[in-house]
């Protein structure tokens, strides 16, 4: 549990950095090889935070990722749609 709080807080760190930024539609395509490799951590609440990130990520920035890098995400958010964990397959 202390681990989750510990990411929970680092993530919202991450978001609000993100969106007090002067340019957060540079520092947004930076931030998703992270959240992709994250994507596939051992942890299921790992995995379920940085779908929750992604998730705010979309809303907050729309158009702010290219094609490309949203294609290459794909695979891996289909994947966790079918994932072992409840929250993780909610937050995909």
């Amino acid at each position: 549990m202390r681990a989750f709080l510990h990411r929970l807080l680092l993530l919202l760190l991450l978001l609000l950095l993100l969106l007090c930024l002067a340019c957060p539609r540079q520092v947004a395509p930076a931030l998703l090889p992270v959240l992709k490799t994250d994507l596939d951590d051992f942890d299921a609440s790992t995995r379920e935070l940085c779908c929750l990130s992604l998730d705010l990520m979309f809303k907050a920035l729309p158009g702010a990722l290219s094609e490309q890098p949203v294609h290459e995400l794909y695979p891996s958010l289909l994947k966790r749609l079918d994932d072992s964990a409840d929250p993780v397959r909610t937050r995909a």
